[in-house]
C-alpha cells in the first residue's frame, strides 16, 4: 500500500516502525514519549506484553532513538511532551545500546536451532569493535563481556529485545531449543552482574514467560500485560482522546470508529488498536483489518502449555 498524502494533512506512517525515519519525514505521529520518563522512575527491568499492532515496535525504536550514543537525536523529539520533562537530556544518547529483534534474528541466522549463536556471536563483535583490548579472547557470553566492560570503564548498557518469543511461536515442539534461549536469557539478565552494567533492559512479546513455565527465570522484571497494563496502558494503543484528534484531522466519523473498534478497556481508558484505526483512515472501508493481520489460531497451543 501507498503511504497516504492528504492536501495539508501529514503523511500516515503506515507500516513504519522507524520512530528516526518517521520524525524526520514529518509524518503524524501520535506522541507516546512520557512513556520514557515514567519508566526511568520505576525498576530497571521491563516485560510488555501485548498483541501483534499495538506499538510494541514503534516504542522499543523510539527508546533506541532515545538512549542510543550513535543516535545523536535531539532534534526528533523537538516538540514532543519528553522535552517538558527535566530529565530529558539526563539520558538522551548516554548509552550503548544492544538491540535485537527475535524474528530477525531467526531469518538471519538461517535456523532456529543457531538463532543463539548467532545472537551471542553478533552481538560480541560488535562489543570488540566498540571496546578493543578490553574483552578477553576467550570470552563465550554476552553477559561475560558486558560484565569486563562495566569493569573496565564502568559504563551500563541497555538492552532492548523485540519479538522475544518468536523462537517459541515458530518453533512450538523445540523444547531443547527453548531452554537454550531460556538459558541465555537468564544468563544475561539474572547474572550477579546484571545489575551493575545494565541501566535498562525493556522486552517485548505476545506471550509472557510465565507460560513457559520459567516464573523464576526473569522474576526480576516488572511484567506488563493487558490484564495487567498498570501505569504504561496509555502507551500501547491508541487513547479515545488520540483517535479523536485523529478523525478530526482525517475528517472521519468518530462515533463510528468507536462503535467498531474500542476493543479494550484498560486502567479505565478505552484503547484502540492502531492497526485497525490507521487501516480505516488510509482505506476508508470499516472491517476487522486487525484479524487480517493474525489469528488466535496461531497462539492458542502456546497459551495453553
Amino acid at each position: 500500500m501507498e503511504k497516504y498524502i492528504a492536501p495539508d494533512r501529514k503523511r500516515i506512517p503506515y507500516g513504519m516502525m522507524n520512530f528516526a525515519v518517521i520524525r524526520r519525514d514529518d509524518c503524524y505521529y501520535v506522541d507516546k514519549t512520557r512513556f520514557i520518563p515514567m519508566i526511568e522512575e520505576a525498576d530497571k527491568f521491563f516485560f510488555f506484553i501485548r498483541p501483534r499492532r499495538f506499538g510494541k515496535s514503534m516504542a522499543a525504536d523510539m527508546l533506541l532513538a532515545y538512549y542510543s550514543k550513535e543516535s545523536k537525536s535531539e532534534e526528533l523529539f523537538a516538540g514532543l511532551a519528553i522535552t517538558d520533562c527535566q530529565s530529558f537530556k539526563t539520558h538522551l544518547n548516554k548509552y550503548d545500546v544492544i538491540y535485537f529483534d527475535v524474528q530477525e534474528c531467526i531469518d538471519n541466522a538461517e535456523s532456529i536451532e543457531n538463532t543463539i549463536e548467532y545472537i551471542t556471536q553478533s552481538v560480541l563483535e560488535e562489543l570488540n569493535l566498540a571496546y578493543p583490548e578490553t574483552i578477553p579472547s576467550d570470552t563465550k557470553t554476552v553477559s561475560e563481556a558486558l560484565n569486563y566492560i562495566n569493569q573496565a570503564t564502568e559504563n551500563r548498557f541497555v538492552i532492548i529485545i523485540d519479538e522475544w518469543d518468536a523462537m517459541f511461536r515458530a518453533a512450538p515442539k523445540q523444547k531443547e531449543t527453548h531452554e537454550k534461549y531460556i538459558a541465555f536469557l537468564r544468563s544475561l539478565f539474572k547474572g550477579a552482574g546484571a545489575r551493575r552494567f545494565i541501566a535498562l533492559a525493556y522486552i517485548t512479546g505476545i506471550l509472557p514467560i510465565k507460560k513457559y513455565k520459567t516464573q523464576s527465570t526473569l522474576n526480576n522484571f516488572m511484567e506488563y500485560t493487558m490484564i495487567n497494563p498498570g501505569p504504561i496502558a496509555p502507551y500501547f494503543g491508541f487513547t479515545e482522546e488520540e483517535v479523536a484528534v485523529l478523525c478530526k484531522t482525517y475528517n472521519k466519523d468518530f462515533g463510528n470508529i468507536r462503535r467498531w473498534y474500542d476493543g479494550y478497556r484498560l486502567s479505565g481508558l478505552h484503547i484502540y488498536n492502531p492497526f485497525a484505526v490507521t487501516n480505516l483512515i488510509l482505506q476508508g472501508n470499516f472491517q476487522s483489518y486487525w484479524l487480517q493481520s493474525g489469528t488466535y489460531e496461531s497462539v492458542k497451543d502456546l497459551i495453553s502449555i
